[in-house]
């Protein structure tokens, strides 16, 4: 049984790898990047969590962190610890925050194969299955940042069906909706924001009251969702994401977020009345972020059927979610201006510009599971050792 066991591993390392190969090569790893990583993770091992963070804040901060990655994995060997799988993950997010995204491929492959190489079989030891899987539950969200990475997604997430195809463990993971996320990223979701991004307000600052009003260059905003795609999915595409997010609504804990992206492919699919209905059926098991998501798809189909108003009722939830976020106080201002409300459009406008530092859920849209990564981080630090 062992046996099977250390072989079936050893094919999924090996298929990890493979994103190490992939990656676009590093210069040969310096010595000092080497020592540079073992100076960091004798501070992190003490403690000093923030250390990766403070150190390797900027783009200049990495040099070749990819390939110094391996060697120091390579230098554990056998010494399977979560400290050093925890270390190598913050080295990652760290490269990510600063948009080394092909050092972010190499590091988690490199990361990946050492966490997938402990000791114990599945299902021996639950504490360590359970960090096993959240650490590539934040790996997977880590590279559905980065939307150009596509073979590195599917790589990654095969490896991941491969090896938890049987466990029950896998029963909360968000793997399944990952597979979909990224395959519906590459045929659908792509450019998604630009429903946002493109157009500018159809109203002068004069027309709303004399307000400020918001920029039309990149803070604009167009109603019609349908015009969101860099490259415009064909029928049958927009019906396979559909599907795939339908099938995924048997899961309880992926129901909701499921619900509201299905909804909004039905609105690309010029089908409001259903997108509603899919909004209604969602249950309440759900983050901040689909809540606001939900909330603002709300909108959008409502616009759709021309009901400006209940519209306009919609995106003030989205703002009761998340205040003077970007994207609802944009889509109101537009309904209020159309409903004759100018003196509360040229408000809402005001507002949003005035509070700028919002964190607007819409805009982690397009990033899958990425949101969830620094809260998978603490726990994770919680099995240091």
């Amino acid at each position: 049984m062992r046996a099977r066991w250390l072989v079936a591993a050893s094919c999924l390392t090996s298929a990890l790898l493979g994103l190490t190969a992939s990656a676009r090569p590093d210069p040969p790893a310096a010595a000092q990047d080497r020592q540079t990583l073992e100076n960091l993770f004798a501070a992190y091992e003490a403690g000093d969590y923030d250390v990766v963070a403070r150190r390797l804040a900027t783009a200049a901060d990495f040099g070749g962190e990819g390939k110094a990655v391996e060697a120091l994995v390579a230098s554990w060997g056998k010494n399977w610890r979560p400290v050093h799988a925890t270390f190598v993950l913050e080295v990652a997010i760290a490269a990510s925050d600063s948009n080394r995204s092909l050092a972010v491929s190499r590091i988690l492959g490199a990361g990946g194969t050492y966490v997938l190489r402990r000791p114990t079989p599945l299902g021996v030891n639950p504490r360590e299955d359970r960090y096993e899987m959240l650490w590539h539950q934040a790996a997977v969200g880590l590279l559905l940042r980065m939307g150009w990475a596509e073979e590195e997604q599917k790589q990654y997430l095969e490896v991941m069906d491969r090896r938890y195809r049987s466990a029950p463990a896998t029963a909360q993971t968000r793997f399944a909706l990952d597979w979909v996320l990224s395959r519906t990223y590459r045929c659908c979701n792509r450019g998604a924001l630009r429903a946002l991004e493109n157009f500018g307000p159809p109203h002068s600052t004069a027309d709303l009251g004399g307000r400020g009003g918001l920029d039309a260059s990149g803070t604009g905003a167009s109603v019609s969702v349908a015009r969101g795609f860099s490259r415009v999915p064909t029928a049958a595409e927009l019906q396979d994401a559909v599907t795939a997010f339908d099938d995924l609504r048997k899961y309880p804990h992926l129901r909701a977020e499921a619900s509201v992206r299905g909804a909004f492919m039905l609105l690309h699919e010029d089908r409001p009345h259903d997108a509603l209905a899919w909004l209604d059926a969602m249950g309440n098991d759900r983050d901040r972020a689909v809540s606001f998501w939900a909330a603002l798809v709300r909108g959008y189909a409502l616009d759709a059927l021309g009901r400006t108003t209940d519209a306009a009722s919609a995106f003030q939830e989205a703002l009761s979610i998340v205040p003077h976020a970007q994207s609802a106080s944009i889509a109101l201002m537009l309904d209020l201006a159309r409903l004759g409300q100018r003196e509360d459009a040229g408000a809402v406008a005001e507002a949003a510009t005035r509070d700028s530092s919002v964190d607007d859920p819409w805009w982690e849209y397009d990033r899958g599971d990425f949101r969830f990564v620094k809260t998978w981080l603490d726990e994770l630090r919680k099995d240091n050792r």
